[in-house]
């Protein structure tokens, strides 16, 4: 039995609202700390992402108060990909939202916000939206066309149960992903009081040359058994290029860390190539190319088996990573959390090509010249890694468990909207 559903124009149901034009909001009103701003790149997957986040002060707040944003409400891409958007929560009330956005405020009275939201992420609905979009090279919407859209929905006692199903799908997608960075944040904390400040298990307290008795300074490339550059391959199949891959890039690390692999390129590449670059489960990848002052080079994920399984082929990495592969997994572990822990702390080897602006990581030098202080055995480091492994471990469980989530969501999402099936 399928839903009773009332046709309406968006502008019948909410208020639209375009953000502040350029001339209200420079980039050098942007300060570190103060009232967060929205844009374009902080809409995820139907939830504002809580990173690089550019504030504005209490003056420039009370000045541009008009755009300041309630639970309820939906931001809206305005440019570029305009079927992204993002439910606004109540952690997110107050803050603001940017010039390349719109928000919606719906009439509650009338729908549910949540409900709407996800109505959004139809994927007929993303089609049919980015084909009113006006302008070729670069799409853009107004208020003028999202008042004009038209939308079905049920009645609102239905639209809550919907948005309630989605949203616990949601709910627990983003407690496995907070688990992961608890877990890495530990990882982090252990890494640092037993590598950085020397606190660890047995040690006496005693120093020599500012080193723990028996450590030494080593480079990192005595912990690496082999590493190789990436590919890029043809996107066509031919006779040359007769394999078929996932090309995972240094843009790719953050999604594929929350399970999210549908950006990851698929191309071909020669059979000898897979044979030198095939990842497999303990490789770590670098970005060695391609950043920018924004987003610097040096980004790392260690690949495990519950990455490996996310993807339907082999993998490889992109001819802007390297692909590093220390001697056993407890070394993996220790030295991915050390890039990690590197690039974090806003470490870096790098030179920028003044032509392009692209930042590119010195690698080979690196390696060779970055010391590590370390113990004489590699107990240490083993038990480093035994305690980290089941956390490892776990983080991929819950990656695996996201994708699962995240297909059911999107399978379920049709078939509620369109009451193909009914949740009493």
């Amino acid at each position: 039995m399928f839903l009773d559903l009332t046709t309406y124009r968006l502008k019948e149901i909410a208020n639209i609202q375009t953000g502040p034009f350029g001339s209200q909001l420079h980039q050098r009103d942007y300060i570190k700390n103060g009232t967060p701003i929205i844009t374009v790149e902080h809409l995820g997957e139907n939830r504002i992402i809580h990173k690089d986040l550019p504030c504005v002060s209490k003056e420039d707040k009370e000045r541009l108060k008009k755009y300041s944003l309630i639970e309820g409400d939906i931001v809206f891409s305005r440019v570029g990909s305009v079927d992204r958007r993002a439910y606004v929560r109540k952690e997110e009330a107050d803050w603001l939202f940017s010039g390349r956005c719109l928000r919606i405020r719906p009439y509650s009275r009338i729908i549910d916000g949540k409900y709407l939201s996800y109505y959004f992420g139809l994927d007929a609905f993303k089609k049919y939206i980015r084909g009113i979009a006006v302008g070729a090279t670069m799409p853009s919407l107004n208020t003028s066309i999202l008042n004009d859209v038209i939308v079905q929905i049920p009645a609102k006692s239905e639209q809550s149960i919907i948005a309630s199903i989605l949203s616990s799908l949601d709910d627990k997608i983003e407690l496995n992903l907070q688990m992961n960075k608890t877990l890495e944040a530990i990882a982090q904390a252990i890494f640092n009081e037993w590598f950085v400040d020397f606190r660890f298990p047995g040690f006496d307290g005693e120093l020599v040359n500012g080193l723990p008795k028996g450590w030494s300074q080593h480079s990192i490339e005595s912990l690496i058994s082999y590493n190789v550059g990436g590919d890029w391959g043809k996107e066509e199949l031919s006779d040359d290029f007769p394999i078929k891959v996932a090309i995972i890039r240094g843009t790719d690390f953050p999604n594929i860390q929350n399970g999210d692999i549908s950006k990851v390129p698929i191309r071909y590449i020669k059979r000898a190539n897979l044979l030198k670059r095939e990842i497999k489960n303990g490789d770590i990848l670098i970005e060695i190319s391609g950043g920018s002052n924004e987003q610097p080079t040096g980004r790392t994920i260690m690949i495990n088996e519950s990455i490996l399984k996310l993807f339907d082929y082999p993998v490889v990495p992109a001819s802007f990573c390297r692909l590093i592969r220390p001697f056993n997994f407890n070394e993996s572990i220790f030295l991915s959390t050390f890039f990690s822990r590197f690039y974090l702390l806003g470490g870096t080897w790098e030179y920028q090509n003044q032509s392009t602006g692209i930042s590119n990581f010195q690698f080979s030098y690196f390696i060779k010249n970055k010391k590590l202080a370390l113990p004489k055995s590699n107990d240490l480091i083993d038990n480093f890694g035994t305690i980290v492994c089941p956390m490892v471990e776990m983080m991929g469980r819950n990656i695996n468990q996201v994708k699962t989530l995240s297909q059911i969501r999107d399978l379920l999402l049709p078939k509620l909207m369109t009451g193909k099936i009914r949740v009493a």
